[in-house]
């Protein structure tokens, strides 16, 4: 059975939701190792740990993203693309389009 293009956007976009509530709780948890593992200036107190941390933040990231990507570039990409020069020029914001190109070379890089 296919998904109607409602069904089929509907789950793109849980997709997305998902990876965004991933992404931030992993950046949430770099931020407060951060903290507590790093002085005042922000230098680390051990930078072998610390940079294997900062590893472990990228794979994880990494990890969360690549569970998005193939939607990413098929459907939600492509439709933001589509769908930018149909709103209203006064609700556009300045970086939205130079965004959206962005992360089309990104993702075509990838």
């Amino acid at each position: 059975m296919s998904l109607s293009a409602d069904e089929d956007h509907q789950r793109a976009l849980v997709r997305l939701n998902r990876y965004i509530t991933e992404a931030a709780e992993i950046l949430a948890s770099w931020d407060a190792y951060s903290d507590e593992h790093s002085d005042a200036e922000g230098w680390p107190h051990d930078p072998d740990a610390y940079g294997y941390r900062q590893r472990r933040r990228d794979a994880d990231t990494w990890e969360a993203f690549a569970k998005i990507r193939f939607v990413a570039l098929t459907h939600l990409l492509p439709l933001a693309e589509r769908q930018l020069p149909n709103i209203p020029p006064r609700r556009v914001r300045p970086p939205w389009s130079w965004q959206l190109k962005t992360l089309r070379t990104s993702l075509d890089e990838l």
